[in-house]
Parts: structure tokens; sequence; C-alpha cells
């Protein structure tokens, strides 16, 4: 299984994706992933809304590829820590929402079969393909 969409299924099922009534479902979010502190949108919720699952899922491996190798600016609100590709897992984790980094360990060491994946795991680890 290629990694870093092993970590997207982890946060999709930490979201609970799937669950029909779940934000992560009805906006087609899997990652509840937010607007850019500098773009201008409608209303006052900041999680996106995408016109498709696939199109959710695939912003999300987009968004985990740029997180993991470093190249991601830091927001207006620096409440993020600036992720490195030397950055921890357990770093990565704090940039979504009410994600528990326990349950996304236990998720990714059951996919990749590999109970070496610590919270310290680079997450420069996720965008290497496994052998």
């Amino acid at each position: 299984m290629n990694r870093v969409e092993a970590l997207a299924l982890a946060i999709a099922k930490e979201y609970q994706a799937l669950e029909p009534n779940s934000e992560a479902c009805q906006k087609l979010n899997p990652g509840l992933l937010r607007f850019a502190d500098d773009v201008e949108h409608n209303g006052e919720d900041r999680v996106r809304k995408f016109t498709s699952f696939q199109g959710g899922y695939r912003a999300l491996v987009d968004d985990l590829t740029l997180k993991c190798s470093g190249r991601v600016r830091e927001g207006k609100d620096k409440l993020s820590p600036k992720l490195y590709p030397r950055s921890p897992l357990a770093d990565l984790c704090e940039t979504f929402h009410f994600i528990n980094v326990n349950n996304i360990l236990e998720f990714l060491r059951d996919a990749l079969k590999d109970r070496a994946i610590t919270p310290r795991t680079p997450i420069s680890f996720f965008l290497q393909d496994k052998s």
C-alpha cells in the first residue's frame, strides 16, 4: 500500500468519512480540509466542500504530500507548526483538528504492516515507496 495514501485513509477513518451523518461525508471532504487563511470563502465555516468524494480524497493526498515534503507555507494564524520532512508524525497530526495520533498510529501499523511506526516517525517516511 502506498504510504501517503495509508495516511490519508487513517485521517479519513478518524473523521468517520464513510458515516453518512459525519461532516466529512456530508462535505465529501475526508480530511476536513479548510480554506487557507487568505482565501475568500462563503459563510463562517472554513471547511471546504467538494463536489465528489474522489476530489476530496485527492485533495487530502495532495495536502499530505506537500506537508510531508515540507513545502507548505505557514498560515497567518501560525497555530499549526511549520512542517519539515524530518518533523514527527505527531506534529503532522496537530495540523488536523481533533485527530488522535494514537488512532492514526494504530491504523498505519496495521495497514502498512509496520510495527516500527511511532509518533516520532519522520513524515518523509510517508513519501517513500514501500519496498
